[in-house]
C-alpha cells in the first residue's frame, strides 16, 4: 500500500506538503494549484488508499464505501428523493455496504469544497447539477478519488445522463403530432444547463414545423410559482396547449385553473417536462402529461459506475445515456 512518502517522492515535493494537500489545508498554507494537482496525480497513480478507506478495510470483512453526492443547494433539493430512490436500487444489488452522504453546494463554487479536493473523506463522489464554472473546475483538476458526473458532458469522468436537447424536441414533436399549432410556453427563471437545452430545442422544433408560440411566460420554478403565473395566463384568450418546462410549475397552474372553473384539457391542454416524481404527476387533477427525465436511472447507474471505479473494475471513463420518456395522461393526450 502506498504511503505519503511514496507520493512525495513521485510528486517531487515534501512529505509535509503531501500531508497538507491531502488533508485539505492547501489554501491556508498557500500551496499552489499546480502543486496540488501534482500531489493528487501521484496519489492516483500509486492507487493511494485514503484514511477513511483504510479504516473501513481494517474494520469490515468486505469493502464498506462512503460516497458523497454533490447536489445544488437551490430549489432542485426538492427532487433529490428521485436520486436517493435510484441509489437505493443500486445498493440493493450490491454485496458491499455503501453509505451515502448528501453534500449541498452552491453552483459556481464547487471549487471551494475542501473535502472533495483533499480526497480523504470519501471513497468517491457523484456530482449533479454542475454549472459551467463547476464543470471547468472539474476539467482542470485532478482528484484523488473517482468521480461520476450526472447529466453533463465530459470525456474526463464517467457520466450518466440524457440528451436534453432530444427531450425538449420530444415534447414539441408530441404536440405537433397531435395537431397543436397554437402554443404558449411557461419557462423557468434563470434556467440551469439542462433546462436551457430543453427550452431551446422545444422552440427550435416548433419553429421548424411552423407552430406559433402565442405567448411566453417566465415563472418561479415551484408549485406556488405556477399558481401565481396562472393569473396572468388566464387573463388572455387561452391557446390550444401550454408547455411548462417543469412539472412543479404545471401543478400550480392546474390548481389555479381548476379553481377558476377551467376544464383541462377541454379549455386548454397542458404538457410539462417531468423533473419531479412521476407518481405525483399521476394524481393531479387531471393527471399531468410529462416528458419524464429519468433521474432514478442516473443515480442508480452512476453509483454502479462509481463503485466499479473504486474497485478498479472500471479503468476508463464510461458514458451512459437514458432517453427521456413521454408519459401521456389526461391533461394532454
Amino acid at each position: 500500500m502506498a504511503t505519503l512518502k511514496d507520493i512525495a517522492k513521485l510528486a517531487g515535493v515534501s512529505y509535509t506538503t503531501v500531508s497538507l494537500v491531502l488533508n485539505g489545508k492547501s489554501k491556508e498554507r498557500s500551496i499552489s494549484q499546480q502543486t496540488q494537482e501534482k500531489v493528487f496525480a501521484a496519489a492516483q497513480q500509486l492507487q493511494y488508499v485514503t484514511n477513511i478507506a483504510a479504516k473501513r478495510l481494517k474494520t469490515t470483512k468486505s469493502n464498506h464505501y462512503t460516497i458523497a453526492v454533490y447536489w445544488p443547494a437551490d430549489y432542485r433539493m426538492s427532487f433529490i428523493s428521485r436520486l436517493i430512490d435510484g441509489m437505493k436500487k443500486a445498493i440493493d444489488e450490491m454485496s458491499d455496504p455503501v453509505d451515502i452522504i448528501i453534500r449541498p453546494y452552491k453552483n459556481d463554487f464547487l471549487c471551494d469544497d475542501t473535502e472533495l479536493a483533499d480526497g480523504t473523506s470519501y471513497h468517491g463522489a457523484i456530482i449533479s447539477g454542475a454549472s459551467n464554472a463547476d464543470m471547468e473546475y472539474l476539467e482542470r483538476t485532478t482528484f484523488a478519488i473517482p468521480i461520476v458526473v450526472l447529466n453533463r458532458t465530459t470525456s474526463k469522468y464517467s457520466t450518466v445522463g440524457t440528451n436534453n436537447y432530444n427531450a425538449g424536441r420530444l415534447a414539441a414533436l408530441h404536440l405537433i403530432s397531435r395537431g397543436y399549432t397554437d402554443i404558449t410556453t411557461v419557462f423557468t427563471q434563470n434556467p440551469f444547463t439542462a433546462m436551457h437545452e430543453h427550452q431551446i430545442s422545444f422552440l427550435q422544433t416548433c419553429q421548424e414545423h411552423n407552430c406559433s408560440i402565442k405567448n411566453q411566460f417566465i415563472s418561479k420554478n415551484s408549485i406556488s410559482g405556477g399558481f401565481e403565473i396562472a393569473s396572468e395566463i388566464l387573463k388572455e384568450p387561452l391557446p390550444q396547449v401550454i408547455f411548462f418546462d417543469t412539472d412543479a410549475i404545471a401543478r400550480g397552474f392546474l390548481c389555479a385553473a381548476n379553481m377558476a372553473g377551467k376544464n383541462i384539457p377541454k379549455d386548454v391542454s397542458v404538457l410539462a417536462m417531468g423533473v419531479y416524481s412521476p407518481e405525483s404527476s399521476s394524481y393531479t387533477v387531471p393527471p399531468l402529461s410529462t416528458v419524464d427525465i429519468p433521474h432514478e436511472l442516473f443515480a442508480q447507474y452512476g453509483l454502479k459506475l462509481l463503485i466499479g471505479s473504486i474497485k478498479k473494475e472500471l479503468v476508463q471513463p464510461c458514458h451512459l445515456t437514458f432517453d427521456a420518456e413521454l408519459k401521456t395522461r389526461s391533461s394532454c393526450q
